[in-house]
């Protein structure tokens, strides 16, 4: 009997898989791809006749500040690279309305104009609540309708192409800061002394934030995130955890009283029998190997990731930039003269575009384009070489319609399978911080593991 199963080998199955192994547990990772790390990845990338490794995005892990759990995903002994710490927090951007703001990555809400006193005393007249039916009604609660209409609907719309009333609340929380900048350094920290305001208004600079508070970023000092992907996935192997690559869950059988998961059976035929499952996929997919309809599917939008060589460095010092415009031609730039990934004289920015099935002829030049116009790059500057990489079906839109029959989903039969676990997006926890504690939580609620509590 195999005691712990995890379904996927993302940076999620890796986490998970890491902290049970911890624990003295015999672990099981399925994984239908051929490597993992799921997106969490590099690749090799030719520009300007340089070769380059590139990650796919912006991958920064953060350390959960628990030495344990620190040590068993980050500071394995029988690691071969050098990690690179940044100062309490890296440095964010943001464009807001065609306005970029290189000292932080929330919405700039100066970009409102006369409105802004009008939108401050609105959110003045409210107390925020976490519960909401949609993604507008949790707007208008915690921003206000002068925000609300005036910046966060136009974010939210160019990234989904649905209606904020159509969205889950979590289509807000995931995908915008839920702090603003509404002023100078000198007006922010003003309101930053609001009572009314607490929890909605962030430091205008980069130089004011506590980062003697922040949990430590990090980055491998050379090769992309696949440095530390590959070199975890091989140190978990030679510690003993099993990886079934190129293989996936076609049925998951239960016993008939007590529901646990009795035994999974895989496209290759192989049977395992676990003690406890911990997934990283989604619970429709689960629900459909138990032979239980999923209810509503999700429309998903397909991720494209574009590394372009251009002839001058950017003339600011972050490392990436939140895009928060109307029908963004990308949703985040990586700026990799600020990180050090690559030589000194190769100036690249990686865009992250959000893409359904009719792509666009040239996104990376249409995001260049936006670039130029908001001030992150001089106007002249000019694409040398480009790559584009197309990952299908990454990201779910967070419909309403969508999360009620997830939820009910799982109030029917999954919760009730006392043996399984979800974590990572597959449990609605998009970062890598929360999939940390989350994992820890699941492995001791699957194998009875005290230490991460």
């Amino acid at each position: 009997m195999t005691e712990l199963v995890v379904i996927g080998a993302g940076v999620a199955g890796l986490v998970c898989a890491a902290l049970a192994r911890a624990q003295g547990a015999s672990v099981t990772v399925i994984e239908a791809g051929a490597s993992a790390g799921g997106l969490w990845k590099s690749t090799a990338v030719e520009l300007g006749g340089r070769p380059h490794r590139l990650d796919a995005g912006l991958r920064l892990p953060v350390l959960s500040g628990t030495k344990s759990i620190d040590d068993a995903i980050f500071h394995r002994p029988d690691f071969r690279f050098s990690w690179v710490y940044y100062d309490g927090w890296p440095r964010e951007s943001a464009i807001t309305a065609d306005s970029f703001n290189s000292e932080s990555s929330c919405l700039d809400t100066t970009v409102l104009g006369t409105q802004l006193d009008a939108a401050l005393d609105e959110m003045r007249a409210t107390r925020p609540v976490e519960n909401a039916d949609n993604a507008e009604d949790y707007s208008l609660n915690w921003f206000g309708p002068t925000l609300t209409n005036g910046l966060v609907r136009d974010a939210v719309l160019g990234l989904f192409e649905t209606e904020l009333s159509e969205l889950a609340p979590n289509a807000v929380k995931w995908f915008l800061p839920r702090r603003m900048i509404a002023g100078d350094h000198q007006a922010t920290s003003r309101l930053l002394d609001d009572e009314a305001l607490a929890g909605r208004i962030a430091h205008a600079r980069y130089s004011d934030l506590p980062k003697n508070a922040a949990r430590q970023f990090l980055r491998p000092q050379s090769g992309g995130i696949s440095t530390w992907i590959n070199a975890l996935q091989q140190s978990l192997a030679a510690d003993g955890v099993t990886f079934l690559f190129n293989d996936a869950v076609q049925d998951i059988h239960r016993t008939p009283i007590t529901q646990r998961v009795e035994r999974i059976v895989l496209r290759s035929g192989e049977v395992i029998r676990p003690a406890g499952v911990i997934s990283t996929i989604a619970p429709a997919l689960v629900a459909r190997a138990m032979g239980v309809s999923p209810g509503a599917l999700p429309r998903f939008r397909h991720l494209q990731i574009s590394h372009v060589l251009v002839d001058r460095p950017v003339t600011h010092q972050a490392e990436y930039a939140l895009n928060f415009n109307r029908h963004p031609a990308f949703f985040r730039a990586i700026f990799h003269d600020n990180i050090g990934d690559v030589p000194a004289d190769s100036h690249i920015i990686t865009f992250e575009h959000l893409v359904d099935e009719l792509l666009p002829a040239d996104l990376a030049g249409a995001a260049l384009d936006e670039c130029r116009r908001c001030g992150i790059i001089d106007a002249g500057a000019t694409v040398l070489a480009s790559h584009s990489d197309l990952y299908r079906n990454i990201i779910p839109v967070p419909t309403v319609d969508y999360g009620k029959a997830t939820a009910q989903l799982k109030r029917d039969t999954l919760d009730r399978v006392p043996n399984l676990r979800f974590v990572g997006r597959s449990a609605g926890t998009p970062f890598l911080d929360g999939i940390i504690q989350e994992a820890a939580l699941a492995i001791k609620t699957t194998i009875g593991a005290e230490s991460y509590a």
